[in-house]
């Protein structure tokens, strides 16, 4: 599970901080707005193998691809698997 939560925005990109578990370290995720690709700006202190970084990077753009288009950005969201 990750927590996302905002952290800044501009007109070229969008950035949010993931908590793996929704725990208290953070990591950042950075999606770009004109090419709709995100990267992994920092890992979390806790997440040493960069798995709840790469499940943030797929849901930042798959949540963020739809917001965009809907010109509404979430403040907070998250995200589970299975």
């Amino acid at each position: 599970m990750n927590k996302f939560i905002f952290k800044e925005a501009n007109e070229v990109r969008v950035i949010y901080r993931y908590y793996p578990n929704g725990g208290e370290f953070s990591g950042e995720i950075e999606y770009s707005i004109s090419n709709k690709q995100s990267k992994i700006l920092k890992k979390a202190e806790d997440d040493d193998t960069g798995y709840f970084a790469r499940k943030a990077q797929m849901k930042v753009v798959e949540k963020l691809s739809e917001c965009i288009d809907a010109n509404k950005l979430p403040l907070k969201f998250s995200q589970a698997w299975y």
